[in-house]
């Protein structure tokens, strides 16, 4: 017995350490001025991969893709909200009603259909309109499609993660749209 347990211990051990391995590997900062985020390298990247810009990624793969109970999940609580009651009144199932397209009270401003702008054609460019905030649990992201226009679309961070809200804000609850911010 002892032979056995004395490898597998040593085996353990060695695969424990390699999680805890040292890296001297530079982690860029927010707000770093271009030579200090030089050094980072290959981890600028990370800057422009938050938590709601890989949302964003998801949702924007689920609606070309026509996974629509991945988009439903993907959707803000009064989102959520506005398409189960609609499908309730219509008899029909959430994802039928998003796969339809026609779910009342969407829309956004610069995007009045969004679900169609956002499984548009063409490459998409999103980023952060806001500046970098911790303890954030809204934000807004600039969004552009193909040669579309512009347009900001709202996420609140909820206990599933970073969700998207298409509604218009007059059907939305008070509170849920982050505020707007002058010249932005």
């Amino acid at each position: 017995m002892r032979s056995v347990t004395l490898p597998l211990a040593a085996a353990l051990v060695a695969v424990m350490s390699v999680g805890c391995m040292f890296n001297n590997k530079l982690q860029p900062l927010t707000g770093e001025d271009a030579k200090a985020l030089s050094l980072s390298g290959e981890r600028v990247a990370w800057l422009e991969r938050t938590g709601a810009s890989r949302a964003f990624e998801a949702l924007r793969k689920a609606l070309r893709t026509g996974e629509h109970g991945t988009v439903l999940a993907l959707l803000g609580p009064d989102t959520r909200a506005a398409v189960r009651a609609q499908a309730a009144r219509d008899g029909k199932d959430p994802e039928a009603l998003l796969a339809a397209g026609k779910v009342e009270g969407m829309g956004l401003t610069g995007a009045p259909d969004p679900l169609a702008t956002l499984a548009g054609a063409g490459d998409a460019s999103w980023k952060e309109a806001d500046p970098f905030d911790p303890a954030r649990r809204a934000v807004r992201l600039r969004v552009k499609i193909g040669g579309g226009d512009e347009f900001v679309l709202p996420a609140v961070y909820t206990e599933s993660g970073w969700r998207f809200e298409l509604v218009r804000k007059d059907t939305a609850s008070p509170g849920v749209l982050p505020p707007t911010v002058p010249g932005v």
